[in-house]
């Protein structure tokens, strides 16, 4: 492999890794992909288009410090974060969120990742009242046919697990 630029494109097939809706609010993205591989080193830049939708009128969400990472077989190949940000009531906002990484690789096909979420929110009641934090966690599981440079990989199979610590 060379070591020339390369620009992130879009996954195709990854238009909604955040696709469990909850009741009134949700998270939807899509993402971009840059992988270098030289002999057996990976090294990823990789960006996440986050979309949070509060629908609630009353209630704001505080997105605060927060980890994002993906993993191959206990090993992090990038890691980023989702600017922490306060949400008011009725509100779609977009984020990105870049992660980067560089880590020994040699896997050639079929590739297991595991993209981590552990998310952090405090819920703000009229813009007054700032309940206690709660901590969203979601783990992607996906399988990539191949990572080369200047090549999206295509994602075979994907499995989505989250849920909540009080």
């Amino acid at each position: 492999m060379t070591s020339e630029a390369y620009v992130p494109k879009r996954y195709e097939s990854l238009e909604n890794p955040f696709a469990h809706k909850p009741r009134k609010r949700s998270h939807q993205g899509s993402g971009l992909c840059g992988c270098l591989r030289k002999e057996n080193k990976v090294y990823s830049d990789v960006v996440i288009v986050v979309k949070a939708d509060n629908q609630n009128e009353d209630i704001g969400l505080d997105y605060l410090d927060n980890e994002v990472g993906i993993m191959y077989l206990g090993s992090q190949l990038s890691s980023g974060q989702i600017p922490p940000f306060l949400q008011p009531g009725k509100n779609t906002t977009k984020v990105n969120v870049e992660l980067k990484g560089e880590n020994e690789f040699g896997e050639k096909g079929k590739i297991p990742l595991l993209i981590t979420v552990k998310l952090p929110i405090r819920l703000v009641i009229k813009d007054l009242i700032h309940l206690r934090k709660v901590v969203v966690n979601v783990n992607c599981s996906v399988v990539i046919d191949k990572l080369e440079a200047n090549k999206s990989p295509k994602i075979l199979d994907k499995v989505f697990t989250y849920g909540i610590d009080f």
